[in-house]
């Protein structure tokens, strides 16, 4: 989208300038788990929990237990994060995993 024209429904939905600096940061958030209302019992042993829905961007209802990773050995913890302008007031929530911008250690961080 770098100086391309916008479709207008596109106005408030995508960035203006794609700038990738210094690596990538994917963010997960999880949703508490409760038990599962799908209206009939015999229907629990196939699917005794089920995750909550987080809302307003992960910040009401999330789940902040940290956890393990694929490899059993990472632990991700709940972090709050400020983004933006230093005492900008907006903050990104949940678990954060920061990938390299080269391509070979982000594969490498991500196994």
């Amino acid at each position: 989208t770098n100086f391309e024209d916008y479709k207008p429904l596109d106005m408030n939905t995508m960035l203006r300038y794609n700038r990738l600096t210094s690596g990538v940061v994917l963010v997960q958030r999880r949703g508490k788990e409760e038990q599962c209302n799908v209206g009939d019992e015999k229907y629990l042993q196939f699917m005794p929990k089920c995750q909550q829905r987080t809302y307003a961007e992960g910040l009401i209802n999330p789940s902040k237990e940290s956890f393990k990773g694929s490899d059993g050995v990472t632990e991700y913890k709940y972090e709050e994060r400020e983004v933006g302008l230093p005492g900008s007031g907006n903050f990104d929530v949940g678990f954060f995993q920061n990938l390299d911008y080269d391509g070979d250690t982000a594969a490498d961080q991500m196994a």
